[in-house]
């Protein structure tokens, strides 16, 4: 009864989970101060997860222990017991491991939301404009815009501080962290993959139309000798590698997802056919 009441009042408060932290406004500046109301929501679903877990480990631990005291004092044989007690609480650990699945995929949800914020903004499509006859040198570092991407995450890991002002993944297990980590990791990576294939079928496209109408140079050298279009995908190289490094910096492991390593490969292949010459030091 106590389970049940508890994931009844765990389940209304989810449900409604998602509204209000859409509806939070963030406070001004370019990233949020982590402090706001949202922070908080996140905070508490995390802590809630985290419980919910737990309750279920005490559940098998202190139920199943107590029958089979009890049941020994009767001194009497039950065979197949635990897996007899283990039945009966299944619907309970169903109901909780269902809600601890919809908080955990909210609190996934909203991050990758934040983290592909500076993508969808128009950031790696306006690499064109910046290159294309601007007679700008080659790139040394990464845009701006890489900072955005993984900021939100290193807040959600933060550790600064006391306990009460960490960031809310660590209110997780560990397993449930790298599991969400990760899943953000690969949705925030196959978006990247989206919009840089996009670029670089635009970069193709125009350089096909420059190359008719100036019928010599398509790319247009300038800066050293590099055309625009290398710096373009130059650009895009020094990007996608301040990403992997920042992720890298948080735990080697999430350098390990396959959606980054394929939006990785993606964009040093082209590079590499290109005879474009990247950094020695670059991260992958």
């Amino acid at each position: 009864m106590i389970i049940w009441k508890f994931s009844g009042w765990a389940d209304e408060w989810a449900a409604h989970m998602p509204a209000r932290i859409s509806t939070t406004e963030e406070r001004s500046g370019s990233f949020p101060s982590g402090s706001n109301k949202r922070d908080k929501d996140l905070k508490f679903a995390a802590a809630l997860c985290s419980d919910c877990e737990l309750l279920q480990l005490e559940m098998r631990r202190q139920v199943i222990g107590w029958a089979r005291e009890a049941v020994l004092a009767t001194r009497n044989e039950v065979p197949e017991l635990s897996e007899m007690l283990t039945k009966t609480l299944e619907p309970c650990e169903d109901k909780i491991s269902q809600l601890m699945e919809n908080l955990l995929g909210t609190i996934t949800q909203n991050l990758t939301t934040k983290c592909c914020e500076g993508l969808v903004g128009g950031s790696v499509r306006a690499l064109t404009s910046q290159y294309r006859m601007t007679n700008k040198p080659a790139p040394k570092t990464a845009s701006l815009y890489v900072k955005g991407i993984t900021h939100p995450l290193k807040m959600a890991m933060s550790t600064a501080g006391d306990r009460s002002s960490h960031g809310f993944l660590l209110f997780l297990s560990e397993a449930h962290r790298v599991k969400a980590v990760n899943d953000i990791i690969t949705a925030v990576s196959a978006k990247y993959q989206e919009l840089v294939l996009e670029l670089f079928a635009n970069v193709k496209k125009l350089g096909q139309t420059l190359r008719k109408l100036q019928k010599g140079s398509a790319d247009g050298l300038s800066g050293g000798g590099m055309s625009d279009d290398d710096k373009i995908y130059l650009q895009v190289f020094l990007d996608v590698d301040a990403v992997a490094s920042s992720l890298k910096e948080m735990d080697e492991k999430y350098i390990e997802n396959e959606a980054l390593k394929s939006l990785y490969e993606v964009v040093k292949g082209v590079c590499q056919e290109r005879a474009i010459e990247l950094p020695a030091d670059h991260c992958m």
